[in-house]
């Protein structure tokens, strides 16, 4: 089980909600970071320049951009140099420890500068060696044991030379010294909730210290440790420190559990799930009901399994609180969502519900209603992966609307979930669930299949003898996931298919039967969750207002953007063009301001990448940015009418970046529009403008996408242009 690592307000929340009014403390207390940045930044405009609350408001503002990655890193870095020039300024040790304790996780946490974070809090530490702040020692000391935890295991060799000789029993012996300081420190605080979070957190970073290489003589007096810690919080007075009880009794029964010790286990998961429902604390209750469930699971009592994981996924849906727990870290880097407690909640109540499925009539009621339960479970994880790519409080509502899905009508839903050992098959028709046998391939296989082959040939220069290689492998990949699926969807006309991680890069209207492709036989639709998707009806198509965008130029250079642009104006009568140099983000964002469009068109070189933060759109001047195309789900015209058709004609994602395509499907609610068509792979720029014309000649005659596609890629197919 990985370690969820709050890093959210260690340092500073207590300090931050005395100097702030309530309606911070209560943006800060839910854990909104980007509208807490805002308001506290307003906040900064109404005090004093000599105020020191501007240090602390400034240091918190550091913090808070740290659990944003859709942030510009620096952000948090400018922030804590600005504290402290201004603690500086005030002369005031106290504020210059805390200032520099902020710049320390800025520089551990975000830039990985291990070396001068050292430092760093060293010299806070410093600043407070003459006056009494034993809270405040305890946050330094409890960064930087956490700082050693992360070198001895992220550090690059001259990080390591320079710190402890590359000399991993010196770097160890650090490693204890600095954890059992941190210790030390927190033992000696006066009760309080400060304290007791301290010694829970100190627990959990003993999980991560017992994965070095410690003897085992040293790793069973670490655990002795770590039970005496437990202990302690768990004899505190639960009726004043609710939550913290129920972390030590959540976490110790976890440990026990760890070592086979279920029977000691049970009653401590009880009591903490107990205590976390009689404070309604949601953020830790589903952790306990994670545990249990597995508890159940491993015992074999698969209702009370059921149960449990069901009493953790309602607690996940409450107060938007999936998205805040996606912001999670380990071993200095964002957790993809299903490496997440949060993330493992539903991929193994979906497990447990296949496996209800299997031990019921394949005709029955109830295997139907364990199925359908299990596609709402996937959808809500899909659901959470995309939340988690943007990491966008916003996305939550935009989620909430897209619950209800349309009954398939001549469609099929296709869910192939990867497990550790195999992939299983969903298939979901206009009349029932159906549970297909599971692909029997580890992850680990179907990662070197497409991976290493399929995206490696896919890459090669396209002569005979590739070619041949590229069409075994595409034959390969639909024996696997397609062959199966055929009794049931030969009389559908279009299949839907939500992949899973490394599959989301494969190109499924390529698979290969042997005579022919996948999309010469159905419409396909392939999107990150099939909420996003409205597969049912046509668009409407009533004098559709059209921009189109391009730009020949850039990184990658598209000299047929201005060929694609005018074959698709000849199908619109109200179009607008910008090219080149009046492609121009300013011009972009104000010409969607001023009017609403239809359909948007950017034939433009851009990427997406496993970090929204790292994917964009090139214009003349610059990059749009997802965030930038979010501007159309709310400006004032496309909250009434939004965006028909958004098409990224030239973009592809970074090779192999399995959360890539979560980009692609999330600019869907980022930017409001109904259906967004866009490449996962470098596309050829001649290619691409025949295709484009292709599909615009379809979509202006019918407004469906999918079918529009379809044609465009097999008039390609074929090389007929002439329909």
């Amino acid at each position: 089980m990985l370690i969820t690592r709050r890093l959210i307000l260690l340092s500073l929340l207590w300090d931050v909600c005395q100097a702030a009014n309530g309606a911070e403390q209560f943006l800060l207390n839910r854990l909104w970071p980007q509208s807490a940045i805002e308001h506290l930044t307003e906040k900064l405009k109404t005090l004093p320049t000599n105020d020191s609350r501007r240090v602390l408001i400034t240091i918190e503002i550091s913090e808070l951009s740290r659990l944003l990655p859709g942030l510009k890193e620096q952000q948090a870095n400018t922030f804590a140099e600005e504290a402290l020039k201004q603690a500086r300024a005030l002369k005031d040790p106290v504020l210059l420890a805390k200032a520099l304790n902020a710049l320390g996780n800025v520089l551990s946490q975000t830039n990985r500068d291990y070396v001068k974070a050292v430092e760093v809090y060293q010299n806070a530490l410093e600043q407070i060696s003459a006056v009494a702040q034993p809270q405040l020692a305890a946050n330094i000391l409890m960064n930087i044991a956490q700082l050693w935890i992360d070198m001895v295991v992220d550090a690059d060799e001259p990080t390591k030379q320079h710190l402890f000789q590359n000399d991993e029993a010196t770097a160890i012996k650090q490693l204890k010294s600095a954890w059992e300081a941190a210790l030390v420190a927190a033992r000696r605080l006066p009760l309080s909730e400060e304290k007791l979070e301290h010694l829970i957190h100190l627990s959990q970073m003993a999980r991560e210290i017992k994965t070095t290489h410690w003897s085992s003589t040293e790793q069973t007096a670490l655990t002795q440790t770590v039970y005496s810690i437990l202990d302690e919080v768990r004899q505190v007075d639960v009726s004043k420190f609710p939550r913290a009880v129920s972390y030590a009794n959540g976490w110790l029964g976890t440990w026990y559990q760890e070592e086979h010790r279920d029977a000691e286990a049970l009653p401590l998961l009880r009591q903490a799930m107990f205590y976390a429902q009689q404070v309604q604390a949601y953020d830790i209750l589903y952790l306990w009901g994670l545990q249990l469930g597995r508890l159940f699971k491993a015992r074999g009592d698969l209702e009370e399994a059921l149960t449990t994981y069901e009493l953790a996924r309602s607690a996940l849906a409450q107060n938007y609180l999936r998205f805040q727990l996606a912001t999670t870290y380990y071993q200095n880097r964002v957790l993809s969502f299903r490496e997440t407690e949060a993330g493992q909640v539903y991929l193994e109540l979906f497990e447990l519900l296949l496996q209800t499925a299997n031990r019921t009539g394949k005709e029955s009621d109830e295997r139907q209603h364990n199925l359908k339960q299990a596609q709402e479970v996937i959808e809500e994880f899909k659901a959470g992966e995309i939340e988690n790519y943007f990491h966008d409080d916003c996305l939550k509502d935009q989620l909430a609307k897209r619950t209800e899905r349309p009954a398939l009508t001549n469609t099929a839903a296709f869910y192939p979930i990867i497990f550790k050992d195999r992939i299983e098959l969903l298939l979901q028709t206009p009349e029932r669930f159906i549970l297909l046998p599971a692909v029997k391939m580890t992850s680990q296989q179907l990662d070197h299949l497409v991976k290493y082959k399929l995206l490696a040939q896919l890459a090669k220069p396209a002569d005979t003898k590739a070619v041949a290689e590229l069409r075994a492998t595409l034959q390969q990949l639909y024996q696997l996931f397609i062959r199966p699926l055929e009794p049931y969807i030969a009389s559908l006309d279009t299949l839907v298919i939500v992949p899973d991680e490394i599959l989301r890069t494969i190109p499924f209207a390529a698979l290969f039967d042997g005579e022919r492709y996948l999309v010469e036989k159905k419409v396909l639709v392939t999107t990150s969750a099939l909420s996003l998707t409205d597969h049912s009806s046509a668009t409407d198509s009533s004098s559709p207002t059209v921009l189109l965008n391009g730009l020949t130029t850039g990184s990658t250079p598209l000299p047929f953007a201005k060929n694609e642009l005018e074959a698709i104006q000849k199908f619109y009568v109200n179009h607008q063009i910008l090219l080149d140099e009046t492609f121009t983000k300013p011009t972009f964002l104000e010409k969607i301001k001023q009017s609403p469009y239809s359909i948007i068109h950017i034939a433009s070189h851009g990427q997406f990448k496993g970090r929204f933060k790292d994917s964009f759109l090139e214009t003349a001047d610059g990059d749009l940015d997802l965030d930038d195309l979010k501007k159309l789900a709310t400006w004032g015209g496309y909250r009434e009418r939004p965006v028909e058709l958004l098409t990224l004609s030239a973009c592809e994602t970074a090779s192999g970046e399995a959360d890539a395509m979560l980009g692609l499907s999330g600019i869907t609610m980022k930017a409001g529009a109904k259906t967004v068509v866009g490449s996962l792979w470098r596309v050829n720029d001649l290619s691409t403008c025949y295709l484009m014309e292709a599909f615009y000649r379809h979509y202006s005659k019918f407004a469906h996408a999918a079918k529009a596609l379809q044609q465009a890629q097999l008039q390609l197919l074929t090389g007929n242009f002439d329909q």
